[in-house]
Parts: structure tokens; sequence; C-alpha cells
């Protein structure tokens, strides 16, 4: 037995240039029990209706004039991955043999229908293909949902191995409560990669991955092996370290700056890859009283390209005035 209740709630899209063709199988489907069911004429508008409102089966004709039934399925496909989401695809086709059968499962169709279909027989694929696009969205959903309870408690950056911006914000609140505590200041410093993304249109993941290896090694070997260093961003490293007094932040924290500037080209697999960085510096002082790491990262960002070589002219002053 059908399971009714599940039957009436699938979302059902035909898609066919001939009209008639399109009313047909609604007028079928319906009277099997099918409750929505919506058609398009064209691809475009068989697009537009998924982007719109995500369907559970697209029962598609192969051959159409403005683009056949496999690359609408390639697009669809494309959706779905955007959209976290999966389309159960049925191809009707007066194409017959083993040929185009295996053509289609090939090309990511989920079912396939020799026009003229038996009634029955495509209320039922429709059904089974409706049935198992529910399972697997049930299971995108479960994922998903699981991938952020872990992106919810992970400190580490996956790609670098550095901290993360949870892992940074943490260890650096940390830092803040005993500077608090015991006196001292904290210095922040943002680094912002340039052209990042025209890194990895032009050379690919496998060396923008290589880049963002060799800044995450060169920052963790200008400061002390427990300051905090971290990934927070496609293009953002920030690293922080504790000082005794303003004085020694403002000549050791810039010292480090002003070697960051001088960054060599990186060796990769694409050849040497020169890198283009943008510097950020805050700081927070004991006095100060109560101050965020968030705070901080703002104040940094508000502050980028405002460090220059010239690292020893910098004066620092109150966060505050920093973020005045």
């Amino acid at each position: 037995m059908l399971d009714t209740d599940l039957q009436s709630s699938l979302s059902i899209l035909v898609v066919d240039d001939m009209k008639f063709s399109c009313v047909y199988v609604k007028k079928v489907l319906t009277l099997e029990g099918f409750k929505d069911i919506r058609i398009a004429n064209t691809v475009s508008d068989a697009l537009a209706a998924i982007a719109e409102r995500p369907c559970d089966v697209l029962l598609a004709d192969w051959v159409m004039p403005e683009m056949d039934g496999l690359q609408l399925t390639a697009k669809v496909r494309e959706l779905d991955q955007a959209n976290h989401h999966y389309t159960g695809i049925i191809l009707l086709t007066a194409k017959e043999g083993v040929g185009p059968l295996y053509q289609a499962f090939d090309g990511g169709v989920d079912d396939y229908l020799t026009k003229p279909p038996n009634n029955k027989e495509m209320a039922a694929r429709t059904y089974a293909t409706g049935r198992l696009s529910r399972q697997h969205n049930a299971l995108l959903a479960r994922l998903q949902h699981q991938q952020q309870q872990l992106e919810g408690v992970c400190t580490i950056d996956p790609t670098t191995q550095l901290d993360n911006e949870r892992g940074f914000t943490r260890r650096v609140d940390a830092l803040l409560q005993r500077t608090e505590a015991r006196g001292g200041v904290v210095g922040v410093c943002l680094v912002k990669l340039q052209g990042a993304d025209a890194i990895r249109e032009k050379h690919g993941d496998s060396t923008f991955d290589e880049v963002l290896h060799s800044v995450a090694r060169r920052m963790r070997r200008s400061v002390r092996p427990d300051d905090p260093v971290a990934r927070i961003g496609l293009d953002e490293f920030v690293l922080a370290i504790p000082f005794d007094d303003e004085a020694e932040a403002a000549s050791r924290s810039l010292q480090k700056l002003e070697r960051m500037l001088n960054v060599k080209p990186v060796k990769s697999r694409s050849g040497f890859i020169n890198l283009h960085i943008q510097l950020g510096y805050c700081h927070a002082h004991w006095r100060e009283g109560q101050v965020s790491t968030p705070q901080l990262l703002s104040c940094c960002r508000q502050r980028l390209g405002q460090v220059h070589e010239k690292v020893e002219a910098f004066v620092p002053q109150p966060l505050a005035d920093q973020l005045a």
C-alpha cells in the first residue's frame, strides 16, 4: 500500500515542450492521488520554478529544443548542490534499447520511462522516486545539522592546523582576563592576503593551500610557541602577543610586523608565488578594563593598511582611541 500522506505531499514538476504532454501527465498523476504538481514548457521556466521552490520529483522529456533532459539534469544537480537538496529525476523518452538507458543513468537520472508510459507504472515510479528523494533529503538535513554542531565545537582550521576564529577567541579571551588581573598588554596583528581569489583561480586549490601553509609557518615562527596564531577566514590570519608593558608591545610587536612585511615569494608546485599583504594592529592595556577579542579584531580590520614598513613611527594608543 502506498503512503497516501506522503503521496499527496510530494512536490512534482513536469517539464515538456509539448503542452499537451504536460497536461496529460499532470492529469494522470492527479487521478492517481498526487496533489502538488507544477508544469513547465521550457527548461528556463523549469529552472526558475526549481529555484523558487525545489521539487521532490522532476519528470522531464529527454528531447526538447532549448536543452535536452540530460543537460537539464546536470543543471538541476548544480542547483541541488548549491541548495543542499536532492531532486529525484525521471526522464520520459521514445528512445528504446539499453544504450539510452545506460546514458540516462550515467548522466545522473534516477529513473527512466519509455513513451508512451503505462499510467500505473508512471505513478508507481513517481512515488518510489519521491520516497527516495525525501529519504535522501532527510539524510542531507541530518548531515548538515551534525556539521553545524561540529563547527560549533571545532577550534582548529583544517587546512593550516592553526586555531580557527573560535579557538583564537577562546585563547585570547583567557589572555585578556589574565592581563586585566595581573597587568600588561595584549597586542593583536591581523594579516590579510591580497589577491587570494586570483591565486586560487590562476593556480588552483592545491597551490593556494601551499600558500596558506607557508604563511602559517612564517607566522608561527615569528612568535613564541605559546602565542595564539590563527586563520580566521579565507585570506585572513591573526596572531596575539602578551607583553609586560606598552613600550615592549610597541617595539617587539612592530618588529614582528616589520618582518611580516618583508615576505619572500612562496615556492609551490606552480612556481614562485609573490605575496601581497595588509596588516592591522591593535592592543589592549590592562588599565582599559574589560576588552573582548571581537573588539580587538574589529579594531585591526579598521586599521588594515595603516601599518607600513616604517613601523617604528607607530605610537600605541588606548583601544578606544584606536577604534575611533
